[in-house]
């Protein structure tokens, strides 16, 4: 999933699309697709070894800077409860 947003003077978000990314955006990447990391990478001028190292599962949250790039990594555990 693939979600990207800018906050406004006002404070409110607007959502944007990788036709309309901007400088400043937060790209949220969920389970990305290989096309996903692919166009983003394109897209941001980013490395995609950069965003790729994101998807380790012992990776652990971190902030990496990059040249222009800032990429805030953040694990969020999730329970799974079974069904009875």
């Amino acid at each position: 999933m693939l979600e990207i947003y800018k906050s406004l003077e006002s404070g409110h978000l607007e959502k944007l699309t990788l036709k309309t990314l901007e400088k400043g955006a937060w790209i949220n990447i969920i389970d990305p697709t290989p096309y996903e990391l692919k166009e983003v990478s394109a897209i941001a001028n980013v490395e995609p070894d950069f965003l790729r190292s994101a998807l380790d599962e012992e990776e652990r949250s971190h902030i990496d800077v990059e040249d222009d790039s800032i990429m805030i990594l953040t694990n969020v555990p999730v329970v799974y409860e079974e069904e009875s």
